[in-house]
């Protein structure tokens, strides 16, 4: 049996049976063919089918468990297949601009780097919020993390995701209501963010509804470069929701190390308008879902005192 055959029958029934097919019975199939097929079925475990083909089963095995969050709590995800997109920088500094405006949230670190809650750690934090480590690899560890970590009044919890498409990050999309995936100008960046619009778009089909919403933000844009210039036109005219654009800037290569947010900066600054426009995005994202009376009611209303004049600079729909 050739290699081009061997690697031409596991993809077939991958794609059809899922990542347990493989597990099963690749062993048998190799048994009979040479060393050149098993390198040949190696190199295709790392291909693009074979992975759609594993987060596909993980996701249907994850949706069985079929447990939903606290009424009245809305969840958002910030996720990507890739690092060094701002995943972390617009968790946290989302979740301060939602706190600087009074509301009551929580922002869970499930990132085993953990790199957000270092950053809350550092001396100029000033314990804004409540930030906690969470260890998330199924949907009901993620709700029940939740459920014992948010109090009375919490209506809002963001999950800073890890650079993956691991069970972390399909057990907040099968749960969560609103994930949001950073993207800068990089055609890799925009290579791997694929992956992740694939992931939540499988999970809102095993849902059977609207959720998760999805929403695609550009991310460390350079106004100066063509490409950071047409990302947000071009992922609209891809039909993306897409969210305000985040600018790289200076501050923020800093920001971890001190322990500050854009919470610190005057409310006119270029940074905190665009963070009060990412916030403003959410909530109107969130006010197309039925959340509760609570979470409903707020996400009519700015999401805070200086997002109303933001949201005209955005990208938003």
């Amino acid at each position: 049996m050739s290699p081009g055959v061997v690697v031409s029958r596991i993809r077939k029934h991958v794609l059809m049976n899922g990542l347990e097919w493989v597990r099963r019975h690749s062993p048998g199939c190799l048994a009979s063919v040479d060393s050149e097929a098993r390198r040949t079925l190696s190199v295709f475990r790392q291909s693009q089918d074979f992975q759609y083909a594993e987060r596909h089963a993980i996701l249907r095995a994850l949706h069985r468990q079929r447990q939903r969050m606290p009424a009245g709590v809305a969840t958002v995800g910030v996720a990507n297949r890739k690092g060094g997109v701002g995943k972390t920088t617009i968790a946290i500094n989302l979740a301060a601009t939602f706190a600087a405006a009074g509301r009551n949230l929580l922002l869970l670190d499930a990132d085993p780097q953990g790199s957000a809650t270092e950053w809350t750690q550092q001396r100029r934090w000033r314990n804004r919020f409540p930030v906690a480590a969470a260890k998330i690899t199924t949907v009901s560890s993620f709700v029940r993390t939740v459920e014992q970590t948010i109090d009375d009044d919490t209506d809002l919890v963001i999950v800073d995701l890890p650079p993956s498409l691991a069970k972390t990050s399909l057990a907040v999309a099968l749960a969560g209501n609103l994930i949001v995936i950073p993207i800068t100008a990089s055609p890799i960046d925009l290579w791997a963010a694929r992956a992740a619009v694939e992931t939540v778009s499988d999970a809102r089909n095993l849902r059977g509804g609207q959720e998760p919403l999805l929403s695609v933000v550009p991310s460390r844009i350079d106004d100066r470069t063509s490409r950071g210039k047409r990302l947000a036109s071009g992922l609209e005219a891809m039909g993306f929701v897409v969210g305000p654009t985040m600018r790289e800037r200076v501050l923020f290569r800093d920001a971890a190390e001190r322990g500050s947010t854009v919470a610190d900066l005057e409310k006119r600054s270029p940074a905190r308008r665009e963070y009060a426009a990412l916030a403003a995005h959410v909530m109107t994202r969130l006010g197309e879902l039925d959340l509760g009376p609570r979470v409903s009611a707020d996400a009519r209303k700015p999401a805070s005192p200086d997002a109303a004049a933001a949201s005209t600079s955005s990208t938003a729909p």
